[in-house]
């Protein structure tokens, strides 16, 4: 709801709203009327390729989550011919992206450019006014190739909350199943709320090996339970049934020898689907600079090739940059250009291409396409913040002592399968609404697995395990977030990142959400139950947040998020600052599509990879359904 933002959003938005004439602003997202039909018979067409161009049916702009799941479809169906470009290259046998605990390697030492792309945000006002650490990834799977593997669906009321945003039941939570279904190969929970044959394999983390749960897991859950808190067997079951304490789940497979092994679509999907089929031709390294268009028809695509050619690369230099930009080449599509980019990389591009706000290209003198003021606008995010107690008595991981820093031979974690590197170390999940009402206010990762996560203030040993034990950690992250930021262009040259802007905690509803999450860890953590058993608090030292000032500073400082969504979210085209028709198309365009979540209306309650997913199966669908209508496009005498 773009009113509930406080008056700094507003003004910053109400230029882009008056720009828009043709739509009426309502109250809410989704009570207006729409006077708007974005049929697929007039809006898809089969585009004629210019004469000994490099042409396919489809060209798909990054393989992240949402690329990833379509080209690896349409690479199993093997009937369309696909040209797929991404910045990054195809990692899949290295242990920082096999190894589930590993993902701590790539945040932590975020010079990894082969995965990695570290953005830095704009200074965040409501935020310690300091920039937050923004870590993408990049190449086959993108963020999903690096992330911390927390599986997460949402709840039903976020995609019930879709269809009244959009307008469309498509997008209702039962709707929304069947696709979810299809990527899923769940292999701890099999009923009917789960898929078993995807490719997406999730497990329950250190699933089948409860002996190796350090049993002061057990003494925070008891304290939890006491607090009339249930235990939820499946939150990602019986939607009923979410809120409460619960084993993690993640996106770990195994192995034939047991081992446990990071599941991403890269690795599960694209890659073995491109090595069947010849029409999907994958080139990375490349970054596509600008989306083609015949008058409001999608073309093709122009884009460079070369490592360190984009300034996010760590290995990026002006010279790379320049040097690339003076040998463009060109792909043409003749059924749609497919944009999936990320929440970053697809509006800065959009807008690279004459798609976004009006006044925001004329500034950079970049020739409008399309008047969409909603293009780079309603970022959203988790807020999160970390706290870490000290038990009185080492955990069972301190007594591996295994190496946060450099391994060799004689670290005792040195083979990458034992019981600690073989998961992503999470052991249990706290959903819990304290306002109760409909929706999930705080999320939790909890576990004597989880170091500290401040990667910003807190630096990871050079060698050893960190200097202090006995360390159960929480990770927490509020949920439905007010706080509306967004992604702007800083330069028309396509080889400069975009200025990103999150507005951590902008809207004072997102800072008592987080209070709120706050007092519920530290009412779990002073309980009987475990006052003999903890230290105290040692992050942030607990002589330091004695007073609510004192606790709101370190709120604001500490604060971060890595699930922006929304940036060119699906909506009515009466709302002003909707992007995506409810088909995933840029309202007035043709042949163009946006897969990523950048599409979402509306950030959901976890971790977004499994709805990027479900998105992606649901528009492979849709394209593939557009197809029926397909007529020839009218001939034109010129091309631009």
């Amino acid at each position: 709801n773009n009113n509930n933002n406080n008056n700094d959003n507003n003004n910053e938005n109400s230029n882009n709203d008056k720009s828009n004439q043709r739509r009426q602003q309502h109250n809410t997202d989704w009570q207006c009327v729409d006077d708007f039909q974005h049929e697929p018979a007039r809006k898809s067409c089969v585009s004629e390729c210019p004469y000994g161009s490099d042409c396919a049916d489809y060209i798909i702009v990054g393989l992240g989550a949402g690329g990833g799941v379509v080209a690896g479809r349409f690479a199993q169906e093997c009937l369309s011919t696909v040209i797929a470009f991404d910045l990054g290259h195809r990692v899949l046998n290295r242990e920082f992206v096999t190894v589930p605990r590993y993902y701590e390697y790539n945040w932590n030492e975020p010079d990894n450019w082969m995965t990695t792309l570290p953005f830095r945000t704009k200074p965040q006002k409501y935020g310690g006014n300091v920039d937050k650490n923004y870590i993408r990834g990049k190449g086959w799977g993108g963020s999903t190739s690096i992330n911390s593997q927390i599986h997460a669906r949402g709840t039903q009321k976020n995609f019930d909350d879709w269809a009244d945003i959009t307008g469309d039941d498509d997008w209702n939570f039962y709707n929304v199943l069947p696709a979810f279904k299809k990527v899923e190969n769940n292999l701890w929970h099999r009923n009917q709320w789960h898929g078993t044959n995807g490719f997406y394999k999730v497990s329950r983390v250190l699933q089948d090996n409860d002996d190796w749960v350090d049993p002061k897991n057990w003494i925070v859950w008891d304290a939890i339970s006491e607090l009339q808190i249930p235990f939820v067997d499946d939150k990602h079951g019986d939607p009923d049934n979410y809120a409460g304490l619960s084993f993690s789940s993640s996106s770990v497979g195994f192995d034939k020898e047991g081992h446990g092994t990071r599941s991403w679509v890269g690795k599960d999907l694209l890659s073995p689907a491109a090595e069947r089929c010849s029409k999907l031709d994958i080139r990375d390294g490349k970054l596509v600079t600008k989306i083609l268009f015949e008058g409001k028809r999608a073309i093709g695509v122009e884009y460079i090739s070369g490592d360190g050619v984009y300034s996010a690369e760590v290995n990026s230099t002006q010279s790379k940059r320049d040097s690339a930009l003076r040998h463009k080449k060109y792909a043409f599509a003749r059924k749609g250009v497919i944009v999936s980019g990320g929440s970053i990389n697809t509006p800065q591009l959009l807008k690279l291409s004459g798609v976004g706000p009006k006044d925001e290209l004329d500034k950079f003198s970049i020739p409008v396409v399309l008047d969409l003021p909603g293009v780079g606008e309603n970022l959203q995010d988790h807020a999160g913040f970390s706290v870490s107690f000290q038990f009185n008595t080492p955990t069972e991981l301190d007594q591996l002592r295994c190496s946060y820093g450099t391994r060799d031979s004689s670290d005792p974690c040195a083979d990458p399968y034992n019981k600690y590197y073989g998961t992503n170390g999470k052991v249990g999940n706290l959903d819990w609404n304290f306002d109760e009402n409909d929706e999930v206010e705080c999320h939790a990762v909890l576990s004597t697995d989880y170091p500290i996560y401040d990667f910003d203030n807190i630096q990871r040993p050079e060698d050893g395990p960190f200097n202090f034990e006995g360390i159960f950690g929480w990770m927490v992250e509020i949920m439905n977030p007010k706080s509306r930021g967004n992604v702007r262009l800083a330069s028309p040259n396509p080889t400069e990142k975009p200025i990103v802007n999150p507005k951590y905690l902008s809207h004072p509803d997102d800072y008592r959400k987080m209070r709120g999450c706050w007092e519920l860890v530290q009412t779990i953590m002073q309980s009987d139950k475990l006052r003999d058993e903890l230290v105290g608090m040692i992050h942030p030292d607990s002589t330091t947040v004695q007073t609510e000032e004192d606790i709101e500073t370190y709120l604001r400082h500490i604060v971060w998020g890595s699930h922006l969504t929304s940036t060119c979210r699906m909506g009515r085209y009466c709302d002003p600052l909707a992007v995506l028709d409810s088909q995933l198309r840029p309202f007035g365009s043709q042949n163009l599509y946006v897969v990523d979540a950048s599409a979402f209306p509306k950030i959901v309650s976890g971790e977004p990879t499994f709805a990027v997913y479900m998105l992606a199966q649901k528009a492979f669908w849709k394209i593939k359904s557009f197809e029926k209508y397909i007529h020839t496009c009218p001939v034109k005498r010129s091309r631009h």
